[in-house]
């Protein structure tokens, strides 16, 4: 990395649905984000545990409240017993029981999905600021 070369931010994401996830991907890459993406809560956990040991842990993590098996709250349930970055949920925006859970679980910053998209580098700099 040459002089004065800024080094991108770094998010970890639980994002299951392909088509969101090449969303986010493209988000991403526009934004200047690494992103890696976790199949599982747990595996996800799992490489926070690591990279904590390894002082490597991502500025920010990316979850899809709204996914179907549940997996996006079951992983800020598990992120609010461990030291954990800032947290950025998207949901349906029907579905405002999903927006309250997280909150509830300690979710840093949560938004619908349309916001999320419209507004991708915003909300992440605005998350890890937080």
């Amino acid at each position: 990395m040459s002089q004065g070369a800024v080094r991108p931010i770094s998010a970890w994401a639980l994002v299951s649905d392909l088509f969101l996830r090449t969303k986010v991907e493209a988000l991403a890459r526009g934004a200047g984000v690494s992103v890696r993406f976790f199949s599982s809560p747990d595996e996800l956990v799992g490489a926070l545990d690591q990279a904590r040991l390894a002082t490597a842990m991502p500025a920010l993590v990316l979850t899809d409240l709204s996914d179907p098996g549940g997996r996006g709250l079951l992983l800020l349930e598990r992120l609010a017993r461990v030291t954990s970055p800032p947290t950025l949920g998207f949901y349906s925006h029907v579905e405002d029981h999903v927006r309250q859970r997280a909150l509830d679980l300690g979710v840093t910053r949560v938004v619908p999905r349309s916001a999320f998209v419209l507004r991708f580098a915003d909300l992440v700099k605005q998350t890890i600021s937080a």
